[in-house]
C-alpha cells in the first residue's frame, strides 16, 4: 500500500468522490452507513471507508428530499 492509498478525506472531498450532496453524505456519517475518523471536531472518511460502502451488499437508498408544502 502506497503513504496516500488510504489517505483520509475530509466530507466535502467523500462528497466529491461518490457524487452526493453533503446533507447526504453527513445522514450516512449518522445512520453509521459510512465510516469516519473523528479528530476533535472535524470528521475524516478514510477512502477504505468509501470503498466498503460502495462495494458492501446493496447500497441503501437514501429517501429524497421533498419539499414541504
Amino acid at each position: 500500500m502506497t503513504q496516500f492509498e488510504d489517505r483520509g478525506l475530509s466530507v466535502d472531498e467523500a462528497c466529491l468522490m461518490i457524487g452526493i450532496s453533503r446533507s447526504q453524505m453527513w445522514k450516512l456519517i449518522n445512520e453509521k452507513g459510512i465510516r469516519v475518523v473523528r479528530i476533535g471536531k472535524r470528521a475524516v472518511v478514510p477512502v477504505s471507508a468509501i470503498n466498503d460502502f460502495l462495494a458492501g451488499p446493496g447500497v441503501k437508498q437514501l429517501p429524497k428530499w421533498e419539499k414541504k408544502s
